[in-house]
């Protein structure tokens, strides 16, 4: 396809200018004694999101799943050189199912939440677009100040959504969501100055870019990090990129802003959080943590893993208990989330590549769940699971688009949760069988819990006669379940779709942190580099020295560059 120059930055900034033209407007209208109408703002707005959705898939469409070069679409600014920010981005196979889900998402979101946001619906669309700036901006940025900065600002933009449009608790909610959220950012600022200084000092020259963004420069992972030894070693960075990692990802015990933060939202950031801002610290853990700590990743990696797969069973009982139906949706958002951690830190292919494709079921599934949550919390005012039974005869369109996500987010076959549920086990089965054991109990939990939900609310009969007159969804939100629902089934069906874009990233990955963990070992001898290596080179103990370290990578490396689409 032909080049557009700048496609990443129009898709990042367009938004943004959207939202700020049309603010600019309504204050210059009121000035001169008039208002721009809200619908100016709704069909402006969606216009604005419509034409970075246009620019994602003429990306999509362009990216060379099988391209030499690690990151395609790269734009390079440089801005204050001498402290190594610079503007960077650029996209690869795990950036660029994010960034289109999220454009898509947004659209959704401006068509559904018209019927529950009535009050400051033209704020409310200004802050739908800025969350959306700010997704697009962290996960196209290969900076990782910048990747800091746009990720305080989807925090900020979610937790106004939550504090302003909320339910009844969502000012406590929202001041949870954010100071929780705060706190990882924190840890990876932490992290990110201290690895800078450690750049500066090896090279003599100040950066925060992951790979050189000049020719004959140097980024962030040409930096040796020893593997112990205080705040300068891998152990600590990890742990401090870890909790950036662990809390947005709603691994327990971090998981408790969840419910409060997704039960309280509008509908909109409900979606929202689920399908973009939630899957920042798993981005965060591939983009940034895992090649450059690779060896406190592996020695950390059976602890996570551990309690990933007690998250899945927690989280697996603790919506069954529920009787809130967004809460409810929002434990089964966090078994998901749980077995993406599973998979990614089995650090074998299949984990790996399962991880991310379970990620993006969840920004599918889950975001159709809320959806439907708001659709009939519309109707009738309540999400209480017992108000309800029997709606399949007063509303039987939304019945079958409810039955079809509760199997699509339990991992029937043919839908999107499938594919991803079977990697994960299959990676975590050759690592540690035991907990994919655990993991799959977990998954039975929560697809007891979500068919129990689905059979009290649409099926039997009709209890309450309130729900004799529901009325069943309308075009407009017959439209925006249908977006969701096409990548829903899509993904069953073909999921090589998906997995000739993430199979380049995922060896590549595999390759740089091997490389990186042979390097340390030269440099900084370690048994950890040692357990390090024979674990990404699927070697068990006694089968070889780590003194060879780079003989060992290359050897790997070779073999995955043969295995190459």
């Amino acid at each position: 396809m032909g080049e557009l120059v700048g496609v990443i930055s129009w898709m990042i900034f367009v938004p943004l200018g959207v939202g700020l033209g049309l603010a600019a407007l309504t204050a210059l209208a009121r000035l001169a004694g008039y208002d721009l109408p809200a619908v100016a703002w709704i069909a402006v707005g969606f216009a604005g999101a419509l034409f970075s959705a246009v620019l994602s898939l003429w990306m999509w469409l362009g990216f060379e799943p099988a391209a030499v070069v690690e990151y395609q679409f790269v734009e390079f600014l440089p801005w204050i050189p001498e402290l190594g920010i610079h503007y960077f981005v650029g996209v690869d196979g795990f950036s660029l199912p994010m960034i289109g889900l999220t454009t898509c998402l947004v659209l959704i979101v401006l068509i559904a939440s018209l019927d529950e946001v009535r009050d400051r619906l033209r704020t409310w669309v200004f802050c739908v677009l800025t969350l959306e700036t700010a997704l697009i901006g962290c996960f196209a940025s290969l900076n990782l100040l910048q990747f800091i900065v746009f990720w305080q600002w989807a925090l900020f933009s979610a937790a106004f959504a939550i504090g302003i449009w909320g339910r009844a608790g969502r000012v406590q909610a929202a001041l949870k969501f954010l100071g929780m959220g705060t706190v990882g950012v924190t840890a990876i600022g932490i992290g990110a100055l201290v690895i800078h200084q450690l750049h500066l000092e090896q090279f003599g020259v100040a950066t925060f870019d992951l790979v050189a963004g000049s020719i004959g420069g140097s980024g962030l992972l040409d930096t040796l990090v020893p593997v112990g030894g205080g705040v300068r070693s891998q152990l600590f960075l990890f742990g401090a990129f870890g909790l950036a990692f662990a809390i947005p990802s709603a691994l327990a015990p971090f998981h408790i802003w969840l419910a409060d933060a997704q039960g309280e939202a509008p509908t909109g950031a409900s979606v929202l959080i689920a399908g973009g801002a939630i899957n920042l610290g798993v981005y965060a853990l591939l983009r940034f943590a895992l090649p450059l700590f690779p060896v406190a990743a592996v020695e950390w990696s059976l602890p996570i893993m551990a309690l990933a797969a007690g998250g899945v069973v927690y989280g697996g009982l603790l919506a069954l208990a529920q009787t809130d139906l967004k809460r409810g949706i929002a434990y089964a958002s966090m078994c998901q989330l749980g077995l993406v951690s599973l998979g990614l830190f089995a650090f074998n292919v299949a984990g790996l590549e399962g991880g991310v494709l379970q990620l993006i079921s969840h920004c599918v599934t889950i975001p159709a769940l809320f959806l439907l949550a708001g659709m009939l919390e519309s109707r009738r005012g309540t999400l209480a699971i017992d108000e309800f039974g029997g709606i399949t005869k007063p509303m039987p369109v939304f019945s079958v688009f409810l039955a079809v996500s509760v199997l699509a987010a339990i991992g029937v076959p043919m839908l999107s949760g499938f594919v991803g549920q079977f990697l994960v086990l299959l990676g975590a089965f050759e690592t540690a069988p035991w907990l994919a054991a655990v993991a799959l109990v977990g998954i039975g939990l929560v697809a007891v819990a979500l068919l129990f939900v689905f059979g009290r609310v649409a099926l039997g009969p009709v209890k309450n006669p309130e729900n004799r007159g529901l009325i069943d969804l309308g075009w407009r939100e017959r439209l925006a379940l249908l977006a969701v629902f096409v990548p829903m089934v899509w993904i069953g069906l073909h999921p090589e779709t998906l997995t000739s874009r993430l199979h380049q990233p995922v060896l590549t990955l595999r390759r740089v942190m091997l490389d990186r963990v042979a390097a340390t070992f030269d440099a900084y001898p370690d048994p950890r580099a040692e357990r390090a290596i024979e674990r990404l080179t699927d070697r068990g103990p006694g089968e070889g020295s780590a003194s060879g370290g780079r003989e060992a990578a290359a050897g790997v490396a070779s073999e995955l560059a043969e295995r190459r689409p």
